[in-house]
């Protein structure tokens, strides 16, 4: 999450190298019970991890800086503002979640599960919430590639017994509205009995439009494990970040994975803790983040370097979603086990297809 509030203060970065030659790969091998088969394994990627801290000039406007000079940095600057120094049609991918301007939709009063941020008190007018939010997707069509994609996290917000759900600013916006993604958390700190508990959000997936042509997106389906295929995706909410409003690493390296190749650019103009930042890392791509709170740019630097470069998803790909069926056999007894995200057309899966 991000706030709208401008800051005065020089934009500091922090810079992570991740050279080819460092990085290795791991794998513990799988291990098999009598009753039942376990498969465990664990993929480590080294990274080199500059624990220095820079600072880069303070942006002029909407002058443009070589893009090299930012890339693998957590820049202290104004979402807008740090859009805006990006050149056009640069980057790749984009994962991001803005604040949801709840308190400012309900007029300033309280509710439950307040969200509290570092630097921002999420209480914009809202028609001034919306227009805000307008500028920044105009502004992520013109720095998007013509095959890039937003991956724009989102929920419905309610407030006097109505529903305000996001498309309504979003589809304002000149980006083009792909697909909508749910994101089943199946949980809710909302328990209000005058509804539905809210247990999902919503992601929205846009890509670059223009007056004359819209291109379809780099899209790698098959790279994802089959319960992430669909537009629904179960993952549950991180609770061990300390973050006020982190989303998991799992939902970042998802859309990662799928709209970038190696060495691409992905951006979060809202980073926070850092999620999507070290995702990108993670997965060999380069990473770009804006914020204005050094509290979470701290939490960030930490993260990163003490993450072991863990990729959530391929656990994905060897968990047993349920026992179907079992039997005794010469005196063993054996089970019939569905595979969570296992494909039938497709029983193994090599590295390269990973990334």
């Amino acid at each position: 999450m991000h706030s709208v509030t401008k800051s005065n203060e020089k934009a500091e970065s922090i810079n992570s190298t991740m050279p080819a030659n460092n990085k290795e790969r791991s794998m513990m091998s799988n291990q098999c019970h009598s009753s039942t088969y376990q498969y465990s394994f664990r993929i480590v990627i080294k990274n080199e991890i500059s624990s220095s801290t820079t600072t880069a000039s303070k942006p002029d406007g909407i002058e443009k800086k070589k893009l090299k000079s930012i890339v693998n940095k957590y820049l202290i600057v104004d979402c807008l503002k740090g859009l805006k120094m990006l050149p056009s049609n640069s980057i790749q991918c984009i994962v991001t979640s803005p604040p949801y301007n709840k308190l400012g939709l309900r007029e300033g009063s309280s509710y439950s599960g307040q969200i509290v941020y570092d630097t921002y008190d999420d209480d914009m007018d809202e028609h001034e919430y919306k227009r805000w939010q307008i500028d920044l997707l105009n502004e992520i069509n013109r720095i998007l590639k013509p095959n890039g994609s937003l991956f724009y996290n989102h929920k419905d917000r309610r407030y006097r017994h109505r529903d305000y759900p996001p498309e309504e600013f979003i589809i304002r916006s000149d980006l083009n509205l792909y697909q909508t993604i749910i994101w089943d958390r199946s949980c809710t700190a909302n328990q209000n009995a005058a509804y539905f508990r809210p247990n999902s959000e919503k992601i929205f997936w846009l890509t670059k439009s223009s007056r004359s042509t819209v291109t379809a997106p780099t899209f790698y389906r098959d790279r994802l494990p089959e319960c992430f295929k669909s537009s629904i995706w179960r993952i549950p909410p991180d609770r061990k970040n300390k973050h006020p409003a982190p989303f998991p690493a799992l939902l970042a390296e998802i859309c990662i994975l799928a709209t970038t190749d190696k060495g691409d650019l992905v951006l979060d103009p809202f980073a926070g803790s850092g999620t999507t930042l070290i995702a990108a890392a993670n997965l060999k791509r380069s990473f770009l983040g804006f914020d204005i709170s050094k509290k979470y740019q701290a939490m960030f630097k930490h993260r990163l370097a003490t993450s072991n470069s863990d990729i959530n998803m391929w656990k994905e790909f060897y968990v047993v979603e349920k026992i179907i069926d079992k039997r005794l056999r010469n005196g063993h007894v054996e089970y019939l086990l569905k595979w969570k995200g296992f494909d039938h057309n497709q029983n193994t899966v090599s590295e390269e297809e990973k990334y």
